[in-house]
């Protein structure tokens, strides 16, 4: 296979697409929300939707379609697409708790500290959405242009 060929292959094509339509609705949000453009949120964590779910779900459903549900790479992908979900719901909610016992901490002691930025999890509704949204758009291109 040739460099030229990974360009073309349905599951970088279908993963890459995700990609960069889930960077743009993040960016739309984030933007609306701040009226204003904020290219900060390409780069930041949290928020709608869920970039780690949008990712893997779309690598996942991808090589469903190119592979077969019965491959084990396919298998593979559904395990490691169940633990990015499960994390984004779960270890990293922790870290908003965090986030809001050590600002209290901070307003409560007058600490002069000031922007306290850890990365943000994410809501149950903003992993199924992002999930579906990938599942819908890799099923969208491939049988659009790979079938």
């Amino acid at each position: 296979m040739s460099f030229s060929n990974f360009f073309i292959n349905p599951i970088f094509v279908e993963t890459f697409s995700v990609f960069v339509i889930v960077e743009l609705i993040h960016l739309m949000i984030d933007s609306i929300k701040s009226r204003k453009i904020s290219l900060g949120s390409l780069v930041g964590d949290g928020g709608m939707p869920s970039r780690h779910t949008a990712l893997i779900v779309a690598l996942t459903t991808s090589i469903g379609f190119v592979e077969g549900i019965t491959s084990t790479v396919f298998y593979l992908g559904l395990i490691i697409s169940f633990i990015v979900m499960k994390d984004a719901v779960g270890a990293r909610r922790h870290i908003d708790v965090l986030r809001n016992t050590v600002g209290k901490i901070i307003d409560k002691q007058k600490l002069n500290i000031k922007n306290l930025e850890l990365p943000s999890g994410h809501t149950i509704p903003q992993v199924m959405v992002s999930m579906v949204l990938s599942i819908i758009i890799v099923t969208l291109i491939h049988f659009s242009f790979f079938m």
